[in-house]
């Protein structure tokens, strides 16, 4: 988002560092994140600013500023998840360039995914009070997707740029190729976009029900993920490498 003059901005670097790391060490993955979109009561001024709280003989004290002594206070930052979504496809496309793979983004509030996946009952209080509906208005799940990307795309980091960039050319002459021949039925896989928010949602008939793109666990689970052996990207952290490596060996 476009940001003011002089306007004091949170920029989410904690965030970006694990999806970084993710699209590297698992180049096929589905992701499932929740956090709060806003917070109370905040009295730090600036956009995606942290809400500081203390609790002192019981009682919640917010702070104004994030300058408190070490450990003495939670600090909560809340999660644009319309900036996230745009983060997970730009870390997505950093790490193996665009055009490699099929990515996916949606968000919804926290109620909504309770009740898609009938988790109702196992939430709600005798009187029929449910937190998990009722309250936390403010939170939300994102998912992510990143499927479809072949064992060649994801050893191209491991090449040097020439070859990487041939790699990654192929496969956006593939991609061009499968969207001018492939034809969703009516009515299903459309693709909305709204704003900088992209989801792929089908709609199941008449009664305009939304089925998300994680909807299908058969579908992802075939889907497989990892590195191709001899492919492991040298720039990942030692522990990273480390663990594509044993995953290679036990397949």
């Amino acid at each position: 988002p476009e940001v003011a003059e002089g306007e004091l901005f949170f920029v989410p670097t904690a965030a970006l560092a694990l999806l970084d790391v993710l699209h590297r060490a698992r180049p096929n993955h589905s992701l499932i994140a929740t956090d709060f979109d806003r917070l109370p009561d905040v009295r730090i001024p600036g956009r995606n600013a942290p809400l500081v709280a203390e609790k002192v003989k019981g009682k919640n004290i917010d702070h104004s500023t994030v300058l408190v002594p070490w450990g003495s206070s939670d600090i909560f930052f809340p999660t644009d998840f319309d900036a996230l979504a745009r983060m997970y496809k730009a870390s997505a496309e950093e790490a193996w360039g665009a055009g490699t793979g099929t990515i996916s983004t949606s968000h919804y509030v926290q109620g909504e995914v309770m009740k898609r996946y009938r988790e109702m009952e196992r939430t709600a209080t005798i009187c029929s009070f449910n937190p998990m509906i009722d309250d936390f208005k403010n939170a939300r799940f994102f998912f992510g997707d990143c499927v479809g990307r072949t064992a060649a795309e994801a050893g191209a980091r491991a090449l040097d740029p020439e070859s990487k960039a041939q790699v990654q050319s192929e496969a956006q002459t593939r991609s061009a190729s499968s969207t001018a021949t492939q034809q969703a039925p009516s009515g299903r896989g459309r693709r909305r976009a709204s704003g900088s928010r992209e989801a792929v949602v089908d709609w199941d008939g008449a009664n305009g029900d939304r089925r998300a793109p994680w909807a299908d666990s058969n579908q992802r689970q075939s889907k497989g993920g990892g590195v191709a052996p001899g492919a492991i990207p040298s720039n990942l952290p030692d522990w990273a490498q480390k663990r594509l490596l044993e995953q290679q060996q036990q397949q």
